[in-house]
């Protein structure tokens, strides 16, 4: 649902400004804004952590997490937003996904 809305808001139409505009949406709100805070909540609460030992985790490693995703998901996400098509764009991802929990 995401990714089609992002598609909408970003014709393809618009070809190579059309992706830079999605990787950018993508990368400099979506997520920092709201993956990454999502993740350490989450992530605190699977290890049973306490929400100051979270937010103080989340703190300390916010900075670091942003860049090393960007590293991985600025280039992904362009070469996905420009090349693939909409309805497969989540398929792209996943790879990604998984190299980036590791």
């Amino acid at each position: 649902v995401y990714l089609a809305r992002l598609g909408a808001m970003f014709p393809a139409s618009a070809g190579l400004r059309s992706a830079l505009a999605k990787t950018f949406f993508n990368q400099l709100l979506v997520a920092p804004m709201l993956f990454v805070p999502i993740f350490f909540v989450t992530n605190g609460a699977v290890r049973g952590w306490s929400a100051e030992r979270t937010r103080v985790q989340l703190q300390a490693e916010y900075v670091s997490t942003v860049l090393t995703m960007w590293a991985i998901w600025f280039p992904s996400n362009f070469v996905m937003f420009a090349l693939v098509p909409v309805p497969h764009q989540v398929l792209p991802g996943h790879p990604n996904q998984v190299a980036g929990c590791a």
